[in-house]
């Protein structure tokens, strides 16, 4: 009987017989056909969720409040979440103050910067990190509607129906050391979509 080319090398190489090269072969086959399933799987949402921070929010709005106190505004305040609070501005400086404003967050990029709307691909993102949002902030106790189906997400852009984990969430904190503790453990994706 002769030996194919593949079983002849498996043979040299590894000195075993014909059996182990038909094995090796089924192997490599087996994990070419498994690696190309996960691949299909789509990234891990979970750890992507985890990356998401208010600190990271926090950094960006400190970003913009040292720019527009370097453009002649200072007074501005970051916030834990990544607002920025405003000082008194007078209607003489106002044009120049937005302008300074828009010009600041779009060059920190981040949150409160300037973003054309959201792609499929983006809210597809969005979408399955609310779904996470959706499990962390039950996993903490909150009583939230079950996330609906991508299609119904995606078709709900832009109207009122729109869901979104956070959106049922004003009811059921208990003031600001609530909404800053479940912040943490749990941030709001939607805080994140200028950067997907």
């Amino acid at each position: 009987m002769r030996k194919s080319k593949l079983e002849r090398v498996i043979r040299r190489a590894t000195g075993k017989p014909r059996i182990a090269g038909r094995s090796a072969t089924i192997m490599a086959i087996l994990a070419i056909t498994l690696s190309a399933c996960a691949s299909i799987q789509g990234p891990d949402w979970s750890s992507e969720y985890q990356d998401l921070s208010p600190d990271i929010l926090q950094e960006s709005a400190q970003k913009i409040v040292d720019c527009l106190t370097d453009a002649g505004f200072p007074g501005y305040t970051a916030t834990w979440d990544g607002g920025v609070v405003s000082p008194e501005i007078t209607p003489e400086q106002g044009e120049l103050h937005r302008e300074a404003r828009t010009k600041c967050a779009n060059q920190v990029g981040g949150p409160l910067a300037s973003h054309p709307p959201l792609d499929v691909d983006q809210l597809t993102k969005l979408y399955n990190l609310e779904v996470q949002a959706y499990q962390c902030l039950t996993g903490l106790g909150y009583s939230l509607d079950s996330p609906p189906s991508l299609q119904k997400y995606l078709d709900g852009q832009g109207t009122a129906e729109v869901w979104g984990a956070w959106k049922q969430m004003t009811s059921q904190l208990a003031g600001e050391a609530d909404f800053r503790k479940a912040s943490h453990e749990c941030p709001d994706p939607l805080w994140f979509a200028g950067d997907l």
